[in-house]
């Protein structure tokens, strides 16, 4: 759903995509909190072929800087499946 999906922050292809707890988009976690949804979701993520970073409410993607389309539009997929452990979390 949408509510794990505020806007991003991008840098080039680097980009943090905060989650969210609620539609009024309330982080998921606290300041350098965590969430247990939040270890789920990188478990699952690694298990499916991509490694990022987790911290802040947030999860960090950093792909290579050889990386095709095909690639990219794979790791997003893989991206919009594991936000589905993190929407089960979500109120209102």
């Amino acid at each position: 759903g949408l509510a794990t999906r505020p806007r991003s922050q991008y840098r080039g292809l680097v980009s943090a995509i905060p989650l969210q707890k609620d539609a009024d988009g309330t982080p998921i976690a606290p300041g350098n909190g965590s969430h247990p949804a939040m270890a789920q979701m990188n478990s699952w993520l690694r298990a499916n072929g991509l490694f990022t970073f987790m911290r802040w409410g947030s999860f960090m993607c950093n792909p290579p800087l050889r990386v095709t389309e095909e690639q990219l539009a794979e790791s997003f997929e893989i991206i919009g499946r594991a936000q589905e452990i993190t929407d089960r979390v979500v109120t209102g």
